[in-house]
């Protein structure tokens, strides 16, 4: 009889055993799952089909597959253009009106950041209750209900992410497309006010336009507003074990649905207080998204290199190559934000470059300062790989409840890191602030 250890869930305490159980163990056993709520398991039912997860991929035609992908075409899709809300359209038609098309290189970098986060996104999704990023989190609700689907499906998942890549990326070019054009037309570039001035703009030309350019304003709160919200519930359901699905009806879900319909509410509440500076406030929140998402990326990196939550499916060397190399463009990018906001009058070019150099010659010092350690203690740490399994295995694995799992003992590289990236939030948080304050009193 293995020793067992009393642990704590949402309901109550449970006790497991001490060890966590084997692949195989976990492979054969169904009931061994992080999934939370019984109404998240069933086949896929898209808008376009609906996909029976006992099938198989065997000897499918090119227009089954195509047919299957169309049935799970969406939620990326959904999530990606819920990117582009009130506060995008507000930020992409800002970069278009004060500096036109300078900026449209941006997105271009937006692209693999948003790939390559999603994509983890998407496996943490299939094999655990859902990612703790904030971005993340979006994906996460729209996809709950197919949370335990086979992940022979994973090939469509990630098509449809990198499909809503492509589109919000298009979505915001032309965002900044037009406002430039609103802007050259009034001659009012470098002036923005928020994103419904250039809804005014537009009509001052054409009351089609500026009519057109509303409607897609109003289109993007509704979008972003529903799937901010609706993530929130699912994480408030995960937390506290409480049924939240939209599967389920409102007498059986009433407290997922009232924190829903609550979060809308005061959000309303606060875009309706009377001389409000809403243009203010949505460039304070998504300055604020900005500041959270390398350390929202740091997390959903190390969840994905963790064999207890993911085992065979985490990160292979490449990807965390890829991902650290972005994280690493986003920090240099929020420390432009921070250095501008203390020294208007700095270039912005040679502060990238040189915080680019900074952080390649503080990386390369820490490193070989945790080897030179680790050699003294004779405790070299091997890089970790994806484990060998067979190819059933690792469609069948799930990762086991949030109960059993060991808790995470994290190396002194991993305990520095943290340590900086707490820091870095501190200081971001307090200049953007600052920031805040600045634009609010011109």
């Amino acid at each position: 009889m293995p020793p067992t250890q009393t642990v704590r869930s949402p309901s109550g305490p449970l006790t497991a055993p001490a060890e966590t159980p084997p692949l195989a163990a976990l492979v054969e056993s169904p009931r061994v799952s992080a999934v939370l709520d019984s109404a998240h398991v069933g086949d896929i039912e898209g808008a376009l089909g609906r996909i029976s997860v006992s099938g198989t991929d065997h000897g499918r035609s090119v227009k089954t597959r195509l047919l299957t992908l169309l049935a799970i075409l969406g939620p990326g899709l959904i999530v990606m253009v819920g990117d582009n809300d009130a506060g995008g359209v507000a930020t992409y038609a800002q970069a278009g009106q004060n500096y036109g098309y300078s900026l449209l290189w941006v997105l271009l970098l937006l692209i693999p950041v948003l790939i390559v986060n999603q994509e983890m996104v998407v496996r943490l999704v299939l094999q655990s209750s859902g990612p703790p990023s904030p971005r993340g989190s979006c994906l996460s609700a729209v996809q709950h209900h197919r949370q335990t689907h086979h992940p022979r499906f994973i090939g469509y998942e990630r098509a449809d992410t990198v499909i809503g890549s492509v589109v919000v990326v298009v979505g915001a070019a032309a965002l900044m497309g037009v406002a430039d054009y609103a802007a050259r037309s009034a001659d009012s570039s470098g002036t923005f006010t928020d994103a419904g001035g250039i809804a005014h703009l537009l009509g001052m030309n054409s009351t089609l336009l500026g009519a057109l350019f509303a409607i897609v304003l109003l289109d993007a709160s509704i979008v972003g507003a529903a799937a901010v919200t609706l993530s929130t519930s699912y994480a408030f359901g995960d937390v506290f074990g409480i049924k939240h699905s939209l599967h389920r009806g409102f007498n059986d879900a009433k407290q997922f649905y009232f924190s829903y319909s609550a979060m809308i509410l005061v959000a309303a509440a606060i875009t309706l207080i009377p001389g409000a500076p809403l243009g203010v406030i949505t460039t304070a929140v998504q300055a604020l998204a900005g500041l959270l998402l390398p350390s929202a990326s740091v997390f959903l990196l190390l969840l994905c290199n963790d064999k207890e939550v993911l085992g065979p499916w985490v990160n292979p060397r490449w990807l965390n190559t890829i991902a650290v190399v972005i994280v690493g463009v986003l920090l240099v990018l929020s420390g432009i934000l921070m250095a501008t906001t203390l020294f208007p009058g700095l270039n912005v070019i040679a502060v990238g470059v040189y915080l680019t150099v900074s952080m390649v010659l503080i990386g390369v010092a820490a490193v070989t300062g945790l080897k030179w350690v680790e050699r003294r203690r004779g405790t070299t740490a091997v890089a970790a790989s994806p484990p060998t399994v067979a190819e059933t295995e690792k469609m069948g694995w799930r990762m086991p409840p949030l109960a059993l799992l060991q808790p995470v003992t994290w190396s002194a590289g991993t305990k520095l890191g943290m340590l900086a990236l707490r820091g870095y939030l501190v200081i971001g948080a307090v200049l953007l602030i600052v920031k805040t304050i600045q634009l609010s009193h011109g």
